[in-house]
């Protein structure tokens, strides 16, 4: 399991998928603020607008800010994470590269469990450390108005989701083989999820849940996601199962045709 972790890790920084993730995330932290602060009252008063039609942005807050940046990346983040990761599993899948750890040896639950870590690992951490950039550039911009402990908390339910849809790549991409498509089908689940949640009022029983209760930024205390994690920790849990018995059964077609 070492060894495939560690393989799993080399190929996460040498094929730059982690990278663009980062990259996306972290760019975003950081534009996000500045375009609110900065570059958009200019943009405004260029075009003739007056102090009065300027009230809205003048009156944005840190908290204002980290919220429409932690909504904007409900969008903006999922996809990012499921087009970065399309080809986790479903192009080995396709080139037929998948079977050279099996024979060295390797299982399935190893192969797909060091993917699940190493990347799971990667996208929570980024979506962390995206939410404390642009805490500290919102607060430099504007002024301190919210605890770190806030913020962590919402970085920690935006990485859990993230999670969610690393699963959901993995899981989309041993169904259908092919890349682009689990992409878009990922992103067809995670909007699906949020769509349906909006419409009945169920975000507390879907992992969408997480993303909207982060953007409230409250505290440890008033918060309360224990079913939302729930939840998403056994339909997690799931999609690895059926992964697995999708790999398997791959596997089992290839023998019948030997």
């Amino acid at each position: 399991m070492i060894y495939d972790l560690k393989k799993e890790a080399m190929y996460g920084i040498r094929s730059g998928k982690l990278l663009a993730i980062m990259g996306g995330f972290m760019f975003f932290s950081l534009l996000t603020p500045f375009i609110l602060k900065v570059v958009l009252p200019q943009v405004l008063l260029s075009r003739g607008a007056s102090t009065q039609d300027l009230s809205g942005l003048l009156e944005i807050t840190q908290i204002g800010c980290i919220q429409i940046y932690l909504k904007d990346m409900l969008e903006i983040g999922t996809i990012i994470v499921s087009f970065s990761l399309c080809g986790l599993l479903a192009q080995e899948i396709r080139d037929g590269t998948l079977i050279i750890p099996l024979c060295s040896g390797r299982k399935y639950t190893c192969i797909l469990g060091s993917k699940v870590v190493v990347f799971g690992l990667g996208v929570f951490s980024i979506s962390l450390l995206a939410a404390i950039a642009n805490y500290l550039y919102s607060g430099y911009l504007y002024s301190f108005e919210i605890g770190a402990s806030s913020v962590l908390i919402a970085g920690f339910l935006q990485g859990i989701y993230m999670v969610f849809l690393v699963l959901c790549v993995v899981m989309w991409g041993s169904i259908i083989k092919k890349p682009v498509a689990t992409g878009f089908l990922t992103l067809l689940t995670a909007f699906g999820m949020h769509f349906i949640g909006e419409l009945l009022g169920i975000h507390k029983w879907l992992p969408s849940g997480l993303l909207l209760q982060a953007q409230r930024l409250n505290s440890l205390s008033d918060i309360s996601v224990f079913t939302t994690l729930s939840v998403t920790a056994i339909l997690s849990i799931i999609m690895f199962v059926v992964t697995l018995k999708r790999l398997n059964r791959l596997e089992w077609n290839e023998r019948k045709a030997q």
